[in-house]
C-alpha cells in the first residue's frame, strides 16, 4: 500500500503538483519524452485548478465526464501534450487516495489512468443511484425541502445539481 498523502496531498492536488508522476516514478526520476513547453504547460494548468470544486472527487454526484472534457479542453488550449495528461490529472479525496494507492507507479498513460478513475467511481450502482435521484428531483421535491425558496429558486436548485 502506497503511503498515505500529506497534508497538501489531502488537499487534492494533481500529480504533478504532488511533485511525482507516474512517468518519473516509472523512469526512475527522469522524463525525457516530456518538452520544456509541455511541463510549463502543466505547471500553468495546475494553477487554474484552484477549487477543490474544478477537480474529480469521485463523491456522488460528481461528473466524471463533464470535469473530463473541461481538464482536456484546458490541456488543448494550454498545450499539455496527451502523452503528459496523466501528470496533471486533478483529482481530490476520494478519487486522489485511490490514485495515489492504485493508480500512481502502475498506470502511467493518460487513457489508462482514465480507464481506471471510471472503473472504480463509474460503476454501475453508483449510475442507477444517480438516475434515481434524477428522476425524483422535481420542483415540487425541491420546494417541499426549501419552503422559503420560490419557485424560481427552486429550479435554479435544480439546475445547479444537474
Amino acid at each position: 500500500m502506497a503511503p498515505a498523502p500529506s497534508a497538501q496531498t489531502a488537499q487534492g492536488i494533481s500529480a504533478t503538483e504532488a511533485g511525482v508522476s507516474a512517468a518519473q516514478r516509472d523512469t526512475g526520476g527522469s522524463s525525457s519524452t516530456r518538452t520544456a513547453a509541455s511541463q510549463s504547460a502543466i505547471i500553468t494548468l495546475s494553477k487554474a485548478y484552484t477549487s477543490d470544486t474544478d477537480k474529480y472527487s469521485g463523491n456522488f454526484g460528481d461528473n466524471f465526464e463533464y470535469k473530463s472534457k473541461i481538464f482536456n479542453n484546458r490541456c488543448d488550449m494550454m498545450g499539455v501534450e496527451m502523452e503528459d495528461r496523466g501528470n496533471a490529472i486533478p483529482v481530490t479525496k476520494p478519487a486522489l487516495n485511490f490514485y495515489f494507492d492504485f493508480v500512481l507507479g502502475k498506470v502511467s498513460t493518460y487513457s489508462g489512468i482514465i480507464q481506471k478513475l471510471r472503473e472504480r467511481f463509474l460503476t454501475p450502482e453508483s449510475v442507477r443511484d444517480l438516475v434515481s435521484e434524477f428522476e425524483n428531483l422535481t420542483v415540487q421535491t425541491v420546494a417541499r425541502s426549501n419552503a422559503k425558496k420560490t419557485t424560481t429558486q427552486c429550479l435554479n436548485l435544480i439546475v445547479a445539481r444537474l
